[in-house]
């Protein structure tokens, strides 16, 4: 799979569920030990440039990531450092450091203040079982 790619599948990892689940939390951890967190979207990172957009302009995927991350950095941080690839080339709690970091930090839209005011108060996220499969 080329490296594009695997950058593309953290973004994905850490927005495709709403809570977040023992199969995600490898992948995201071998993905931050594998690969730096970086501005930009070159080839062989975690590219910030693809993932501040989508979290700066939408406030349910920012409050997703935000609490995946934080979920899983407490778990590979405690009781789940199992879960911590070794032999990484890079610390993956360092790296979710730096991707918290730069989701906190990344410019958000009217949209995104707007749905902050409401918080979650309001459900920004779809249950699998209530969704219609097509």
């Amino acid at each position: 799979m080329p490296l594009l790619k695997r950058s593309k599948r953290l973004a994905r990892a850490c927005m495709s569920c709403r809570t977040s689940t023992p199969p995600i939390q490898p992948g995201v951890l071998y993905l931050c030990s594998a690969y730096p967190v970086r501005d930009g979207d070159e080839p062989g990172t975690i590219g910030l440039g693809r993932i501040r957009p989508i979290v700066g302009n939408d406030w349910g995927w920012w409050r997703t990531v935000t609490l995946n991350l934080d979920h899983i950095t407490a778990l590979a941080s405690g009781n789940g450092q199992r879960l911590v690839p070794a032999g990484g080339k890079y610390h993956a709690v360092e790296q979710l450091a730096l991707l918290s970091k730069a989701i906190e930090t990344a410019p958000k839209s009217l949209r995104w203040k707007a749905r902050a005011k409401v918080g979650e108060r309001v459900r920004w996220y779809e249950i699998p079982e209530e969704t219609a499969h097509h």
